[in-house]
């Protein structure tokens, strides 16, 4: 919300799962963490022979094209002294991984998927990243498990 306009506080909204909340944005975070744990995302992914082209559904162009415009926002957030550019770029990050996620399985059981699999964990953690450096801007605590 800009800064300049009055804010009316609602307990149960402010701490919903839902919406424009923080709590919605540490749930995000802990599901890109759980995904990336049950992948077991740190073992053997080298980052250099990831193939990035199969990231090629709508999807995962539009939270690829909506990362490439993290640096633009908080230097327009910076330059204007209004957080709320950082915090609706990070709520848009946010509905758009969890609409992903819902309609794309990011890890595959077939083992001839394993390289669209490597390409949608990189994405995850590209995400989770984001979110972390966001909400570290915006003095939001970000949890691995909620």
């Amino acid at each position: 919300q800009d800064s300049e306009k009055r804010i009316i506080f609602d307990k149960e909204k402010a701490l919903s799962f839902a919406g424009e909340t923080g709590p919605y944005l540490q749930y995000t975070y802990a599901r890109c963490a759980s995904i990336l744990k049950k992948s077991c995302h740190s073992e053997g992914n080298e980052e250099s022979s990831i193939d990035y082209s199969l990231l090629s559904n709508d999807e995962e162009k539009a939270i690829l094209i909506h990362l490439a415009q993290l640096e633009k926002t908080v230097q327009k957030s910076a330059n204007e002294y209004k957080p709320n550019y950082i915090a609706r770029y990070v709520l848009e990050l946010a509905k758009l991984f969890n609409s992903y996620y819902q309609k794309h399985k990011i890890i595959q059981e077939d083992p001839t998927q394993k390289p669209l699999e490597h390409a949608r964990l990189a994405l995850v953690k590209a995400t989770q990243q984001v979110i972390a450096n966001t909400c570290d801007l915006l003095g939001i605590e970000v949890v691995e498990e909620m």
